[in-house]
């Protein structure tokens, strides 16, 4: 997790990657991976995201990001948390319409199923 020495460092830009403010609905998947949490992406870049939870949990690795709009589903490392906020970065990223790896496949078919 990231501290701060003082207020002044939470101002400076640490992101490679410029974010975009965004409300879109997404899923964190958690640990198991039929642990299966609502949240909504606040920022959003090439990298990661900033999430919000629906509610208070207990979230554990592994954690999977999937992007209900747009079928995309972004495996994760927890960079820092604030209550039920969430900052993660993305490691790999994956088309839930393509072949996905056998640990992603939950997570696929959970997302074809609100499609219809």
């Amino acid at each position: 997790m990231r501290s701060y020495t003082s207020p002044q460092d939470r101002d400076v830009e640490r992101r490679a990657w410029p974010r975009r403010r965004t409300l879109l609905a997404a899923k964190l998947a958690c640990g198991d991976p039929s642990i299966i949490v609502n949240c909504g992406v606040r920022n959003l870049s090439e990298q990661g995201a900033r999430i919000e939870l629906d509610s208070a949990v207990y979230v554990q690795r592994p954690f999977r990001l999937l992007m209900m709009r747009d079928g995309v589903i972004h495996e994760a490392e927890l960079v820092w948390s604030w209550g039920k906020v969430l900052g993660l970065s993305f490691t790999a990223t994956h088309a839930a319409q393509a072949p996905v790896p056998d640990e992603l496949k939950l997570l696929r078919v959970f997302w074809s199923a609100t499609r219809v």
